[in-house]
């Protein structure tokens, strides 16, 4: 095979050189079958990365030198004022990953710059193993770089905060299970090292850190080179920022959470934001799983068991009435069944199931869909209690009324056009959306010209559904 040969060349800054990954992506892409990269820093970073060789060569097919690519575009646009608006205004207009990324291939008129792209770095196994060899994974293990330095950059003034604060961090952590891991190159804050704190500031070089953080379960630090390292190996944590927009730094689709904050560190809001830095969650409140109908494969989602006690906890469709205050204010996000509450109604995502889309034909006037621990005592007309939707939709759709004394038989007869009478002897109805005829007594036949038709139950029931998978999948992005 011909080789087509590429030598990059970056020697600084960290978070740059780890923003060539992209172009050396696209140089594959182009037919370099044969690349090498210089730099000190640049030589590490891309040590293992499956594109790179480390086999130099006497001469290269081409040469692309990147140090000044995105200072030749214009790095006036990275200035930073003391004036906050004239900040504010620059930091909206320009994306700092991006137009690196995009000098890079533009210094050399390569088209294949597809707009802001995430970097990827690699870690042999080898790194890896040598990292479990002496790090305490007996809890979740957080890294925390404490700042590589102090300045009077004032787009990086916030960068360090006091050994104080940082102290209240570790208590605040290591209470909730955690064990830490100090990392960077800033040795000289003087912190209150527990058992539960390995310090390792100072002591390991570019390549054992990426090792360090291949294996830890989350990442908080302020915006220094470690924090674009940690999105490069897709490592859930915290960012922490003063006066950049996160927008600049953070890459797209990484599990990295920017916070805002300036003269201390949010410790509450940096131990909340934990919860919500791993994709993992579990989903409590139907019977019915929203799994079945809506797209979570990119996340991890439990039904009911939650996997770990840091679970972003999800009620949906919670019934409000069966649960105490004290339940329901342990839900992060949540959505209940029942119409007159605090907090939002969503039916259940039952209505997403393809089964509500049929036209049936009626074959009874009337049909029973009773509590299957309550039967209805009425006799010689046909009866269902099968939560599957399925089934139940066939029945309900067969019959002109519906006889209910279940949640799922209003709903699901509202969802299919059908006119529903409810007995409240075993349960109620009044929180209803979709309200059927109330039968208080035995004589239900009086009260059918009471029973209503919701023509737009199904889509109003999918439309909330939709809207709170959607609000999910914002807070796990």
């Amino acid at each position: 095979m011909e080789i087509k040969s590429a030598l990059v060349i970056r020697d600084s800054s960290l978070g740059d050189v780890v923003c060539c990954e992209p172009f050396i992506r696209g140089l594959e892409k182009l037919g370099y079958n044969h690349i090498c990269v210089q730099g000190e820093i640049a030589e590490q970073i891309f040590k293992h990365h499956p594109l790179v060789s480390n086999k130099k060569l006497n001469e290269f097919n081409n040469i692309f030198n990147l140090n000044d690519a995105y200072e030749e575009i214009g790095r006036q646009k990275f200035l930073i004022t003391d004036d906050d608006w004239l900040f504010r205004l620059w930091t909206h207009f320009y994306d700092g990953v991006e137009l690196i990324q995009k000098s890079y291939f533009k210094k050399y008129d390569i088209n294949f710059h597809e707009g802001r792209q995430s970097p990827k770095l690699y870690v042999s196994k080898k790194e890896t193993d040598w990292a479990k060899s002496f790090l305490d994974k007996s809890k979740k293990l957080i890294a925390i770089d404490t700042g590589s330095y102090f300045t009077k950059d004032t787009r990086r003034k916030f960068q360090g905060w006091s050994a104080e604060n940082w102290d209240s961090l570790f208590t605040k952590l290591i209470d909730s299970e955690y064990n830490i891991v100090l990392l960077g190159i800033n040795p000289y804050q003087t912190f209150n090292i527990s058992e539960h704190i390995l310090d390792l500031r100072g002591k390991t070089d570019l390549r054992q850190l990426m090792a360090v953080l291949s294996v830890v379960d989350f990442y908080i630090g302020p915006d220094t080179g470690t924090i674009h390292i940690a999105q490069a190996l897709d490592i859930a944590g915290v960012a922490l920022f003063g006066l950049i927009n996160p927008k600049t730094r953070i890459a797209p689709g990484t599990k990295i959470l920017p916070i805002i904050c300036r003269n201390q560190l949010p410790i509450e809001q940096i131990s909340t934001a934990l919860k919500y830095t791993g994709n993992s969650a579990t989903i409590q409140g139907p019977d019915m799983s929203p799994l079945s109908y809506f797209d979570f494969s990119k996340y991890n989602i439990s039904y009911k068991e939650s996997t770990s006690e840091n679970d972003i906890k999800i009620g949906w469709s919670v019934d409000e009435f069966n649960c105490s205050s004290e339940i329901l204010r342990e839900f992060d996000i949540i959505s209940v069944k029942n119409l007159k509450s605090l907090y939002p109604w969503v039916p259940c995502p039952s209505c997403m199931d393809s089964a509500f889309n049929k036209d049936y034909k009626i074959l009874h006037k009337f049909a029973i869909y009773e509590n299957s621990n309550n039967s209805l005592n009425i006799k010689r007309i046909p009866k269902c209690s099968s939560l599957s939707p399925k089934i139940a939709a066939s029945f309900i759709g067969s019959a002109k009324y519906i006889l209910t004394n279940s949640y799922y038989g209003c709903y699901w007869g509202a969802l299919l056009k059908r006119r529903v009478i409810a007995f409240t002897k075993n349960c109620d109805f009044d929180n209803l959306k979709f309200k059927p005829a109330i039968c208080l007594d035995d004589n239900w036949m009086s009260i059918i010209d009471q029973t209503t038709l919701y023509p737009e139950a199904l889509s109003i029931s999918r439309t909330r559904n939709i809207e709170f998978y959607e609000k999910i999948i914002e807070v796990l992005n």
